[in-house]
């Protein structure tokens, strides 16, 4: 049953028992049913259970009214709490935008400062004109003052002895006078006037002299103020030349640094000038040695071929002699001898053949000028062609059209850096920085900012390669190959020998080999480590001009990048490619 139906019935329960006193009670059951007790409990019973129904109404009518005093309380919480939630962001908006206005303004009044410094280091330099324009004629007019000021002393020092002569004679003339006035009254009037006269000439000369002394005073004060003007004109041009000796002597210590570095850069290079040439001349001696060796050998050849055609023709004479009566021995005679002699002609065509197909060979692909001045290295990476130029500039070129220039940066930010030699691998490039005998390693898509830098194990580095674990490099002056194990200074190195006379611009590793360029004998060396030293395993003469050479496989074929100075007409770079034939 419901609760309202349980109030309902329970209500009407009450208005029975409760009714008016007029109103005919309802009837009631016969004494031998029910009995007095029984109608008191029942009707206790029933007030029993409104007094606990009016009390549940009361609990559910104030718990109601608290539940909506705490939904009211939780609205009104609820309104202040969004009234301070919109306060709040209109404060923030507020402060962005005051702190927006605040930045325009910081920017704007840091372009007025970056203006006003430039308009003061203007002010600076146009004052330190006009100050060394002012010290300049102070000096003169001081030296114009100071001859001006000699000769006033002079003139008033002859005037100061004209008037003590004058004085002296009117002394004199006042003597006379009064000598006069006792010896005659006549003539003491004259006398008189005579002595005013000369008081009248002292008084005057003394005030000539005292206004000589007045500006005398005057131009020995104008003379001071003039020094001491001129003092603090010197001061400031003391300072400023201070400035200007310390700036030239740090322009100084970087021109001696590099000249020095220029001197040894050019020292080392007459060194190799002069090993060139006498790798020269024994290259030279060897060509012709190996001329002389060829020409034997070819004579030697076409001796056995002159031999082995005789031998045909005795055996066809022989073969025509007993083609009649022949048996199965002299059958198989016959047949040994056929063999013997073709495998000999075989054998004796299989020579040459054999030295042509072995021997390195260059066939040219193409040829194209790169826009690149002072270009010293190059290296390849699959896709791009690195060239490395004299003044610190990293060029990223096209593989296929290297005309076309992808990037082009500059390393800053690292000191006197000009690259020798470049190598990559593994989306990084590494440098050799011949001006400070260093290896640097770049990012390949960021390689104006070197990642590390790090000193070279030997005095003079000259080459550099990757091959795929580590690094290495070659030293001029210790003349040994460096396996680097790790980079950086403490990076453990493994040293190999190299007894070969060379002077190499540029290293590669392909596949097992050591590609290197040698300047000195111009050739292309491919290395071979055997036993812990380092061994030419076959040489190729390059052109003359090649500066650099870059070796990589394409494919199934190795292809040779060479770069070379462009005519003068043109400027830049050259860079060929070529296939290397061989084995």
């Amino acid at each position: 049953m419901k609760a309202d139906d349980l109030q309902a019935e329970l209500d009407r329960l009450w208005s029975k028992v409760n009714s008016e006193p007029d109103r005919d009670p309802p009837p009631l059951p016969s004494s031998g049913e029910v009995d007095a007790p029984i109608r008191e409990a029942s009707l206790e019973a029933l007030h029993l259970v409104r007094r606990q129904r009016e009390t549940e109404s009361a609990e559910l009518k104030h718990l109601l009214a608290l539940k909506e005093q705490a939904a009211s309380e939780a609205s009104e919480r609820l309104k202040i709490v969004q009234a301070e939630n919109i306060r709040l962001r209109q404060q923030l908006n507020r402060r962005e935008r005051a702190s927006l206005d605040e930045a325009v303004a910081l920017s704007a009044k840091l372009e007025e400062s970056k203006a006003g410094l430039r308009a003061q280091e203007d002010r600076f330099s146009q004052e330190e004109r006009v100050l060394r324009d002012i010290a300049e004629k102070t000096r003169q007019q001081l030296a114009a003052e100071t001859a001006r000021w000699r000769e006033l002393e002079h003139q008033w020092g002859q005037r100061e002895q004209q008037y003590l002569l004058e004085i002296k004679e009117a002394q004199a003339l006042l003597s006379r006078a009064e000598q006069a006035a006792g010896q005659a009254d006549g003539r003491s009037r004259k006398s008189f006037d005579d002595l005013r006269t000369a008081k009248g000439a002292v008084e005057a000369t003394l005030g000539e002299l005292l206004k000589e002394r007045q500006l005398r005073d005057a131009a020995d004060k104008e003379r001071a103020r003039a020094l001491e003007k001129v003092a603090e004109v010197e001061a400031h041009f003391d300072e400023l030349q201070k400035l200007w000796r310390e700036e030239r002597q740090q322009w100084q210590e970087l021109w001696d640094r590099e000249h020095a570095s220029w001197d040894a850069r050019k020292q080392e290079l007459s060194g190799w000038e002069e090993r060139l040439r006498k790798e020269r001349e024994s290259g030279l001696a060897g060509l012709r040695s190996r001329e002389e060796s060829a020409a034997r050998l070819t004579e030697q050849m076409a001796k056995n071929l002159r031999e082995s055609t005789e031998a045909s023709g005795r055996l066809a004479r022989l073969l025509r002699g007993l083609r009649s009566g022949r048996d199965a021995a002299s059958v198989r005679g016959r047949r040994l001898a056929t063999v013997g002699l073709a495998v000999a002609l075989v054998a004796a065509a299989a020579v040459p053949a054999w030295l042509w197909m072995t021997r390195l060979r260059l066939e040219p692909v193409w040829a194209r000028a790169v826009p690149v001045e002072n270009a010293t290295a190059l290296a390849f990476d699959g896709d791009h062609l690195w060239v490395a130029a004299w003044p610190g500039e990293l060029v990223c070129l096209d593989g296929a059209k290297p005309d076309q220039v992808v990037s082009r940066v500059r390393v800053d930010g690292v000191g006197a850096y000009h690259p020798g030699a470049l190598t990559t691998g593994a989306s990084t490039l590494w440098s050799v920085d011949t001006a400070q005998a260093r290896l640097l390693r770049h990012a390949a898509n960021d390689p104006a900012l070197p990642r590390d830098i790090w000193p070279s194990p030997g005095p003079a580095p000259l080459a550099v390669a990757y091959d795929g674990k580590q690094l290495w490099s070659y030293d001029a002056v210790t003349r040994q190959l460096y396996r680097h194990l790790g980079e950086g200074p403490q990076a453990q190195l493994q040293t190999f020998p190299v007894a070969l006379d060379v002077v190499p611009t540029s290293m590669q590793w392909a596949g097992k080999d050591l590609w290197m360029h040698d300047s000195k004998g111009r050739r292309l060396l491919r290395l071979r480590i055997v036993g812990g030293a380092v061994e030419a395993a076959d040489s190729l003469a390059l052109p003359a001009d090649v500066t650099s050479a870059a070796v990589a496989w394409t494919g199934e074929k190795r292809s040779l990048w060479t770069l070379s100075p462009a005519p003068a007409a043109q400027g830049g770079a050259l860079v060929r490619r070529y296939e290397l034939g061989g084995r």
